[in-house]
């Protein structure tokens, strides 16, 4: 456990260190979990992440249809396993949703959920080499990983971009949407 806590340091150390395993952060009675493989990351959740939160997105690229049956597919997902990264899996073998369109919405649950651990300034992480999400087997076939980089460098710019806005907007919850972030 420590108590020295620096999100994207975190994040780039795992990266440089082409770590694999599982990374889990406790701040304010939230855990994020984040899991590796050689460096990349291969999916991160919170434990406020829901239904709700998958069906959001779905809804949002007008997938209303596959919302709908997000908590039919959620009853299949056996005990003790993550369970978005198991729904996504199940819509994708199931051909409910194209390897496209389960990449675009598990890059979606990972920007959610890593947006939140960027704000951290305190908490608490451990770090488990011997529990890669593979292990849980709800990896999809042909996934391909995250660069950490490249995840960091949209997020930090969405940051930077929700700071200018502070003095208008008190909520991250307000979800307010601007098709081109250069004109903040």
């Amino acid at each position: 456990m420590n108590n020295s806590f620096q999100p994207i340091q975190i994040l780039q150390d795992a990266a440089a260190k082409c770590k694999s395993g599982h990374l889990q952060i406790t701040a304010n009675q939230v855990t994020w979990d984040l899991y590796f493989t050689g460096g990349m990351l291969e999916n991160a959740t919170h434990s406020l992440q829901s239904l709700a939160t998958m069906q959001h997105y779905l809804l949002r690229n007008n997938q209303e249809s596959i919302a709908k049956i997000v908590p039919n597919v959620a009853k299949n997902v056996p005990p003790r396993q993550p369970l978005l990264p198991s729904i996504l899996k199940q819509l994708g073998q199931k051909n409910h949703l194209t390897a496209d369109e389960v990449l675009s919405l598990k890059t979606d649950l990972i920007e959610d959920a890593l947006e939140s651990y960027l704000w951290l300034r305190e908490g608490e992480y451990h770090w488990r080499d011997d529990q890669p999400l593979s292990s849980h087997h709800t990896t999809i076939k042909g996934d391909d990983c995250f660069i950490i980089s490249n995840l960091l460098d949209n997020l930090i710019i969405r940051m930077k971009a929700w700071q200018k806005l502070s003095a208008v907007i008190s909520s991250p919850y307000q979800r307010l949407f601007c098709a081109n972030p250069a004109l903040i």
